[in-house]
């Protein structure tokens, strides 16, 4: 969102700039027009990195585990109302028939969604908020944006909490920390859950592979 010209006048205080774009050109198209302004611009999604030559990473862990094994809920999700609330809804009824005990909170907006199984709240929960319920939780829930690949920081959570994953991003399957055990994909347009999935324990993943995932192996490689 930051102006051509304002980047041309950041440079001139600065010997190197880099860009890091967590979001799609699609979804935000004004990122064709500035990345080419800067020394070195790298992006979370592939298709963005081939198509405009440049530098594919990650988002990074932010959250450490607490080590609890209390949960409330065997799977939670915080998001804001948009086109994914019709999935979260058809979920949430997937789960109740399952008795999967789950919390999903949405964020009300302008347009006036109706459910019985969400529930739906007026004011932000802060980050504390959100990271109790995901202490709370056994599973996290990630429901990637239309036309967006890269991986959500909801998945990034989830490592750093050690905890299990259902996600709608397929391409999740491709990266070195993949497991089964702990992830489980679901298809956008039938979204069904094998309750088997919450009977299985997370598996560590191995520590050579979470470092690269981490804010220091984040940096260290946007910096080298």
């Amino acid at each position: 969102f930051i102006d051509v010209n304002a980047i041309k006048q950041f440079k001139n205080y600065s010997k190197k700039s880099i860009a890091f774009f967590n979001d799609s050109s699609t979804r935000c198209p004004k990122i064709k027009k500035v990345h080419s302004y800067f020394d070195k611009s790298f992006s979370f999604e592939k298709d963005d990195c081939k198509n405009y030559n440049m530098h594919f990473l990650t988002n990074w862990i932010y959250t450490n585990s607490s080590n609890t094994t209390n949960y409330t809920y065997q799977i939670s999700n915080v998001s804001s109302m948009d086109k994914r609330f019709n999935l979260l809804n058809n979920l949430s009824i997937e789960l109740s028939k399952l008795s999967i005990k789950y919390k999903f909170i949405v964020l009300k907006n302008k347009k006036n969604y109706k459910s019985t199984s969400l529930d739906i709240i007026d004011q932000k929960l802060s980050l504390e908020e959100i990271n109790k319920l995901n202490n709370e939780s056994e599973t996290l829930l990630d429901i990637n944006r239309e036309n967006q690949e890269g991986l959500s920081f909801r998945i990034f959570e989830s490592l750093g909490y050690k905890k299990k994953l259902i996600t709608t991003n397929k391409d999740i399957m491709n990266y070195d920390f993949y497991n089964p055990k702990n992830i489980y994909v679901i298809d956008k347009k039938f979204p069904k859950i094998d309750a088997s999935f919450f009977k299985e324990k997370y598996e560590d993943i191995p520590t050579e592979i979470l470092e690269k995932y981490t804010m220091n192996g984040w940096f260290n490689k946007i910096t080298s």
